[in-house]
């Protein structure tokens, strides 16, 4: 019976899949591999803008994002996407925050901070900059993405019952997590995002965590409460394009990202 158990675990280590690949199923199914573990095709690579990036990297299989780069960028996709089904695996750092995210509106370069005494809040500041636009990108901040988020972080970050929209698995500042599925920091977590029409649902580590509508009214009440109304950051959630690149996103943390793999639905 031990031998049994041997040999089958042996198979099973033999036939699994190799990180960064297809299967001929999922190759037949549609699949599109968006990260190939060895370089950055496919996304468009930070150490070749101007001024170029060391946000992330691609190391030991995974794409990299470092903590306080010199110059903050998140990775876009080459590719657009409107409605999909995406998979892939994260980790982070202790305490360390990232993100997926998708449907992206704009993107623009904001400052790290401004003189203005009106524009100190983050969110008037993105809405500013979104029709006063920088040039040139500024020597301290970052380009920002108007978009949804898939949360990427250590949940260890909150107390018990606190910020529910921004533990892993949200939808960013919208919709809650409906339980905490990660598993402990340092270790790879897999995670399913599905986008058909306005319809999207969030999976983490096998449990579906939110299933929800774009223009349902606790997403819209999200979108306001946080960008108002009538703002330009407002207005472009609210009436959301569909087509965009995914983006993963430096937070100025460490994170990992592996087996990136996506279809359009």
């Amino acid at each position: 019976m031990i031998r049994v158990y041997l040999l089958l675990a042996l198979a099973a280590a033999t036939f699994a899949a190799e990180p960064n690949t297809l299967s001929p199923r999922e190759k037949a199914e549609g699949w599109i591999l968006l990260f190939d573990g060895h370089s950055m095709k496919g996304w468009e690579d930070p150490a070749r803008r101007n001024p170029p990036s060391d946000a992330f990297s691609v190391d030991n299989g995974t794409l990299h994002a470092h903590p306080k780069p010199k110059v903050r960028a998140d990775l876009f996709s080459l590719a657009k996407f409107s409605d999909f089904e995406a998979a892939f695996d994260w980790k982070v750092a202790r305490h360390a925050n990232s993100g997926f995210k998708y449907r992206v509106q704009d993107r623009f370069y904001i400052e790290s901070k401004s003189s203005d005494p009106a524009l100190r809040k983050f969110e008037n500041l993105a809405n500013y900059r979104m029709t006063h636009r920088l040039k040139s990108p500024p020597e301290k901040g970052e380009q920002y993405s108007v978009a949804f988020e898939f949360q990427v972080i250590d949940n260890a970050v909150f107390s018990a019952g606190e910020h529910m929209m921004q533990r892993a698995g949200s939808l960013y500042d919208m919709v809650g997590a409906s339980r905490d599925a990660t598993r402990p920091v340092g270790e790879w977590n897999h995670s399913r995002v599905v986008v058909k029409g306005m319809h999207i649902a969030h999976w983490l580590n096998g449990a579906k965590v939110v299933d929800t509508s774009l223009d349902s009214a606790q997403v819209r009440e999200g979108i306001i409460q946080r960008w108002g109304v009538d703002s330009p950051i407002g207005k472009a959630l609210l009436n959301a394009r569909k087509q965009g690149p995914v983006v993963l996103q430096n937070h100025d943390d460490e994170a990992w990202f592996r087996n990136i793999k996506i279809r359009r639905l």
